[in-house]
């Protein structure tokens, strides 16, 4: 039997806790792009996954709720802009 690994249950419960929230579950596509631009040069990148968490990248990238695991981050959990009422 192929258990799923605690991180991955995890991340979906932040993402069902953000969609919940009325939080956003995805980032948009240009946060994506500027999330994929750091970790294709980081020293941490072992194909398609990321060896200090271990997760797969193309998942975790596009989870607002994720963040980067190196120290510092390279890139944080994505939070949507404020709107201002006009």
């Amino acid at each position: 039997m192929h258990l799923i690994p605690t991180r991955i249950f995890y991340a979906a419960a932040r993402a069902v806790q953000a969609a919940a929230t009325g939080q956003p579950v995805l980032v948009p596509p240009e946060i994506l792009a500027s999330r994929q631009a750091k970790c294709d040069v980081c020293p941490h990148l072992n194909g398609k996954r990321c060896s200090l968490c271990k997760c797969f990248l193309q998942p975790k990238l596009k989870l607002a709720t994720e963040r980067c695991p190196d120290n510092p981050p390279r890139w944080d959990k994505y939070a949507q802009p404020e709107t201002t009422l006009h």
